[in-house]
């Protein structure tokens, strides 16, 4: 439309579109334009209430153009004279009509270009409407432009053949969001989804619904604005009674409303003719009938009364006795008063919406159920369940009405206590107010039922680990210690940031092995709760794919707590796994939720944190360092210590990134000094390689020494198979000429590190250095060039580079050559000539009683070895290299 006045192509436009969309916007824009730029706006406008006035539009473009009429001919001037009234019984013909206007815009024209704007053409009378688009179709006068709007769908006998057509589609959800953003007051989480849902990117509908989302109802109704209702609804008054509450079932019962959707809505109308006849429904491409838009059938809603819709809920009812929800929700909103049977009904369903992932329509049902139950002390639990599941949604405003509508005593109960701390730590990051209140409450556990001494324990040792403290850890470990029979086994695995790590490993595998088999029967939380307790013990293998599919569901729901928090163990896992652009992907997807959903900064802080640490890795160094300053200055006044800690190996990574060793060695004496393991440290093995590697880079083998003693003995290798191998590295790394040698190869074919190649990488790279200071040069290659190769793949650039520099003190480029394989070890060359042959891993394993895990890690060293990068070409390799070691 920007080139519409300046380019002579096109010279009559027609903007079409739902009601909404932005055609009269636009004209007006255009029309601005034009009057700024000298152009005569001469302005059409259709009325439905003008539409039986014959030439009614004519009349408003002549009477616009009026004084230029006189520069017309006679017989121009006595074919317009009907239009201002004169010769009312005369005959209009259109043709001569549509010459008439036409020499009439061309004599306007003479004195300054001529802008014709017909809005809303759908409304014109029938002869106007057929003059008017003849008119545009035989305009050739490159002065004169017409741009008209027309609303679909609408009947009208304009005909927009031979004009330029703009059709206008409604914005798209990021745009949607954008807009909905501006338009008005901050909105909760719930009221910005049913909006956007209702809106389904009418940008009239994003600029008005916000003014009733204080009234959104339990079903997530909207009411309309009056401008909306005459968009969408105004043809509803047409319909007979009997239509109308067809159409209002057909509404209640969900978007389709044809017998083809039994999947979605049962109630089939009885005569949906009418309403498809008056553009209120349509037939999609499946030939289902379904609603125009989603306001057509909210509009439908919002002009029946109460006791219609009670009315229609109920009839619903009768079709749903085998669906839970669909039954528990229309009777809930066809209930008046206090049932107690559809109080249970509601409850079973918010239960199932929670095993879903679904927390803030259950809260919602919960909250309706407890309204509608007749025993006080059931209410009382349902009003609670309802506040604690909206905070887990991150509707922290609705929990906070529930809470003051609630509370009435003056001692606090638990589910205010649960609540209000809830929100404070999740919030705003509050642990010390939060950590007292919890223990005080579970001082009284006595008096609490178990399901709210779970509640609470969860939350207290979460605060605990985030706090991060031995004086929190000693006085949530006091309490837990006292109801430990009472607590979930999956609740106390979260004790391994609190309690001695070594032992807490143990403790945690036994817990998982007895879910493993049960994990696809569990719920999403329940799955998360499971999974981070794995990762912290480098146990991920049997519960990577459950937390993905956990994750999607609970994702598909919107911005919530839980959400957040799986997506937090999400991205630790593919971090830990080498697929950094997934995890980067994930952490700033959870910094978009925390955006959205109230109640988030803890773990916004908690992806900045992480996004930190990756980026330190990758190498985008002043990115880590932004991360960790803003992590640093909200978490400091707070007491958060553990993100403290996070931000502090950020620094340990960007030194060792930028191979400032002395600065690397500072910074992890900050998280723990040589010889001393914080018992609580679930970071233990990332934590004492980079230690270890930042002392013997600086020359302190004395403390580096200490550091591997200490971990032996304190047997730290129990932890996990990972901090096993990483425990034989950094041994392999302060140990002398003579043992480091066995030390490495055991801890890169240990069946531990595999999942893990940031790791191995290093370890390689620790090799291949050492390698290459015993002048061995050829398996230094072989190690650096593995260590290469792993770093450039997840996108480690400092380490890449590193790894590149001590290939080139090795005499080698980066990419190797066959002639330096000649060294592989004893086993190395019984198991390439095994796989050669055709064995599997499996068949290779049991021949020489090896894991099958251990065969795997022998051959990844091979391949780079050898030159090649699958056992395809093994054969060929091992022949070259017999000719090579012969010649």
């Amino acid at each position: 439309m920007s080139r519409f006045l300046t380019e002579d192509s096109e010279r009559a436009v027609v903007i079409t579109g739902e009601a909404g969309l932005g055609k009269t916007a636009l004209i007006r824009r255009l029309s601005t334009t034009a009057a700024a730029e000298g152009w005569q706006v001469v302005h059409v406008l259709g009325m439905e209430i003008e539409q039986p006035f014959a030439m009614g539009g004519i009349n408003q473009m002549v009477i616009g153009l009026r004084d230029y009429v006189p520069g017309l001919d006679d017989r121009d001037r006595a074919v317009l004279a009907p239009v201002f009234g004169g010769e009312p019984d005369a005959n209009v013909s259109a043709l001569p009509m549509v010459m008439a206007l036409l020499n009439l815009l061309t004599v306007a024209a003479q004195t300054r270009p001529v802008l014709l704007v017909i809005d809303d053409k759908h409304w014109l009378d029938s002869i106007s409407a057929a003059v008017l688009g003849a008119v545009g179709r035989r305009l050739t006068h490159p002065r004169v432009r017409i741009v008209a709007g027309r609303r679909t769908p609408h009947e009208s006998v304009f005909s927009a053949v031979g004009w330029s057509k703009l059709e206008l589609s409604p914005l798209d959800a990021e745009s949607s969001a954008q807009l909905l953003e501006r338009a008005g007051p901050p909105l909760t989480t719930a009221a910005k989804a049913a909006i956007l849902t209702a809106a389904a990117g009418n940008p009239l509908a994003l600029a008005e619904l916000p003014r009733g989302a204080d009234q959104i109802d339990d079903a997530g109704t909207l009411p309309l604005t009056d401008r909306l209702v005459v968009a969408f609804g105004r043809r509803l008054g047409q319909l007979k009674p009997g239509v109308r509450a067809d159409l209002l079932r057909a509404a209640l019962d969900g978007v389709a409303v044809g017998a083809h959707a039994t999947n979605r809505s049962r109630y089939v109308m009885r005569n949906p003719q009418p309403a498809v006849d008056a553009g209120l429904l349509v037939v999609n491409s499946l030939g289902e009938i379904e609603f125009r838009h989603p306001l057509v059938r909210a509009a439908v809603i919002h002009q029946a009364s109460s006791r219609q819709r009670r009315d229609a809920h109920r009839d619903l009812a009768a079709l749903y006795e085998d669906v839970l929800v669909r039954r528990a929700t229309h009777l809930a909103a066809a209930a008046t008063a206090p049932d107690q049977d559809v109080s249970d009904l509601l409850a079973n369903a918010a239960q199932l919406s929670i095993r879903r992932g679904g927390l803030a329509v259950a809260a919602e049902w919960l909250r309706r159920a407890a309204e509608l139950s007749t025993e006080p002390e059931g209410s009382a639990t349902l009003f609670a369940d309802a506040v604690y599941f909206s905070a887990r949604a991150g509707r922290h405003d609705e929990a906070q009405d529930l809470l003051g509508s609630t509370e009435t005593g003056e001692e606090e109960s638990p589910s205010a206590v649960m609540a209000n701390a809830y929100l404070a730590f999740h919030g705003d990051g509050e642990v010390i107010s939060t950590h007292r209140r919890v223990l005080d409450m579970l001082d009284r556990a006595d008096t609490l039922d178990d399901e709210t001494v779970n509640r609470l324990v969860n939350l207290l040792l979460s605060i605990t680990n985030y706090a991060g403290d031995d004086e929190h850890r000693q006085r949530t470990n006091d309490v837990v210690d006292k109801i430990d029979t009472r607590v979930d086994p999956v609740i106390l695995m979260y004790r391994t940031g609190i309690t001695d790590i070594v032992t807490a490993a143990g403790y945690v595998r036994s817990v998982l092995r007895q879910y493993v088999d049960r994990l696809p029967l569990q719920e999403p939380r329940r799955v998360m709760q499971l999974a981070f307790p794995a990762y912290c013990v480098d146990a991920m293998t049997d519960f990577r794919v459950p937390l993905n599919e956990a994750y999607k569901q609970v994702r598909e729901h919107g911005p919530s707590i839980d959400a957040m928090a799986m997506g937090c163990v999400v991205m630790f896992d593919l971090m830990a796994a080498g697929h950094w652009e997934s995890a980067q992907q994930i952490g700033e997807d959870g910094l978009a939720m925390a955006q959205r959903a109230h109640g988030g900064e803890l773990l916004r802080h908690h992806f900045l944190a992480y996004l930190g640490v990756l980026a330190a890795w990758q190498g985008e160094l002043e990115t880590a360092r932004r991360y960790a300053a803003e992590v640093t200055e909200w978490s400091r006044p707070r007491g958060l210590q553990m993100y403290l800690h996070v931000t502090q190996r950020i620094a340990v990574r960007i030194a060792l990134a930028e191979s400032d060793y002395e600065a690397a060695y500072q910074a992890a004496i900050k998280v723990g000094p040589p010889g001393i393991f914080p018992p609580n440290n679930v970071q233990v093995g990332d934590d004492m390689l980079d230690l270890i590697e930042a002392a013997v880079q600086t020359g302190r083998l004395e403390e580096a020494r200490a550091h591997t003693a200490e971990a032996v003995r304190l047997n730290l290798a129990e932890i996990s198979p990972r901090v096993a191998a990483l425990t034989l590295a950094i041994s392999a790394m302060t140990a002398s000429e003579f043992e480091a040698g066995d030390l490495y190869e055991a801890a890169l074919t240990h069946s531990g590190i595999g999942e893990f190649p940031f790791d191995h990488a290093r370890i390689a790279l620790a090799q291949g250095m050492w390698l290459r200071r015993m002048r061995r040069h050829t398996e230094a290659r072989a190690a650096l060039e593995f260590a290469r190769e792993t770093f450039d793949r997840l996108g480690a650039r400092p380490w890449a580079e590193q790894a590149r520099g001590e290939l080139r003190a090795a005499g080698a480029s980066a990419k190797r050559s066959l002639g330096d394989a000649e060294t592989l070890s004893a086993q190395e060359r019984r198991i390439a000539e095994l796989a050669a042959t055709g064995h599997t891993t499996k068949q290779i394993a049991a021949q020489l009683s090896l894991s099958a895990r251990t065969v795997d890690n022998h051959l990844y060293h091979v391949f780079p070895k050898l030159g090649i990068t699958s056992r395809a070409g093994l054969s060929e390799a091992l022949h070259q290299l017999d000719s090579a070691v012969g010649a």
